[in-house]
Parts: structure tokens; sequence; C-alpha cells
């Protein structure tokens, strides 16, 4: 078993679709439907306006009454054998 780190990019400014999918909520299309039935508030108000943009560092977010937060570092697990992982290899001209 192989255990791979994966640093997710922390942007300033991003949509509150984009954001509610990286968090794992669902896809976009999919958090833009939670969006436009009023289920999302950002900062104690009410969003229904798609493209709506979230600073993640302060804003808090919530669905169905649920903080929703990014989760910065995510692991993935592996069940490959040495013998067929491929790796990069430096080459020296």
């Amino acid at each position: 078993m192989i255990k791979i780190r994966v640093k997710l990019e922390v942007y300033k400014v991003m949509r509150l679709q984009k954001y509610m999918a990286l968090c794992g909520i669902g896809s976009r299309r999919k958090c833009e439907k939670y969006i436009e039935e009023a289920r999302v508030k950002v900062n104690g108000q009410i969003v229904t306006k798609m493209g709506y943009k979230i600073d993640p560092s302060k804003d808090k977010v919530l669905l169905d009454e649920r903080l929703i937060s990014l989760n910065k570092d995510m692991y993935y697990v592996l069940s490959v054998s040495y013998t067929h992982l491929t790796l990069p290899t430096k080459r020296i001209v």
C-alpha cells in the first residue's frame, strides 16, 4: 500500500459552488441546485445568487445549518505493488 499526500491550492477568492465542490459536498452543478434552493448561508445570510464570491479563510459557509470547510490536505491510499509504480527520473544531458 502506498499513501500519497496531495496539497490543495488555497485560493484567496473563489465562487461559492466551486468551494462547496472542493469540500466534497457534490459536483458544481449539484451545489448550484443547493444554492438555488436557498439551503446555503454565508456568514449567516442566505445566498441564492450564482457566482457569489467568498474568501475561504474568512467566510463561514453553512449547508442546512452545518458548517462546511475545505480540507487542505488530501490523502490517497493506493493498492499497487512497487513493481507497477512508475516514478519520473532525472535526465542529465
